[in-house]
């Protein structure tokens, strides 16, 4: 039966756009949706028990090997995609990725696809997996600061640029500021705001993400992990522009701060 492939990598944000790109491939086409858990593996599926379960359970199968650097994506995979199709490959690595009418037909798909339109096919689902369909707010500002690979890829926000979104947010929502982030110690150590704070963490990525989801305000660093927490739990959000697309932010509620 024909059916389209959408590979799964990275992590809990980029791993959220490829799953929604998956519904929305199935609502364009009528055709089912498999993920490729190869570059992943089973322990690397992120979210809620309930979304893992369910990227596992429409899995390609038959592939002992994984992960795997390259995936099923290799010449050796070739044949695999052959036997149990879709045999087309499509890439696309840019951020967004765009697809013709011409396009939307059996592939096997690999790219990020960071695109409104397709997180809107799964916004319902993903917040009633995410326990945020009726998402009652925490009187908090809360500032997501990310630095792990960031700081290598030169795409952390300068402190200046926190000090300027929390200003902004206290200007119509007064309120205790929390900071969450990757890097407590350098948030404890570095980190100057207008107003005391404190760097909380909530036990785990997931934890941390439901408390960004719930704020009253969010301060979103330019990555994935706050922008899925700002779409699905709605926020007030105060932002940025960099690293995803500046189109991305016109799904959610708020203010861009440069």
């Amino acid at each position: 039966m024909p059916r389209n492939v959408v590979v799964l990598m990275g992590r809990l944000g980029n791993q959220l756009f490829q799953y929604s790109f998956g519904v929305w491939l199935h609502q364009q086409t009528g055709l089912p949706t498999a993920f490729d858990c190869s570059f992943v593996g089973r322990s690397g599926l992120c979210g809620p028990d309930a979304l893992r379960r369910a990227m596992w359970e429409a899995r390609v199968r038959g592939s002992p090997r994984m992960p795997v650097l390259r995936g099923r994506l290799d010449p050796l995979a070739r044949l695999l995609r052959a036997v149990r199709g879709p045999s087309r490959l499509i890439v696309d690595l840019s951020a967004e990725g765009e697809l013709s009418a011409s396009q939307l037909r059996a592939a096997w798909y690999l790219g990020y696809w960071q695109r409104c339109e397709y997180a809107m096919s799964a916004r319902r689902q993903l917040q009633g997996i995410f326990g945020l369909s009726d998402t009652t707010r925490d009187p908090v500002i809360r500032v997501h600061i990310r630095r792990g690979d960031y700081v290598a890829l030169a795409q952390t926000a300068e402190t200046s640029w926190y000090q300027r979104a929390v200003a902004r947010a206290l200007e119509s929502r007064p309120g205790p500021v929390e900071v969450i982030s990757d890097d407590p110690e350098w948030c404890g150590s570095v980190l100057r705001l207008p107003v005391p704070f404190e760097v909380r963490t909530y036990g785990s990525v997931l934890a941390d993400f439901d408390a960004l989801a719930r704020a009253d305000v969010l301060v979103a660093t330019g990555s994935t992990y706050s922008w899925w927490a700002a779409f699905l739990g709605r926020p007030h959000v105060v932002h940025g522009h960099q690293v995803l697309p500046p189109t991305l932010w016109s799904a959610t509620e708020g203010v861009l701060v440069v």
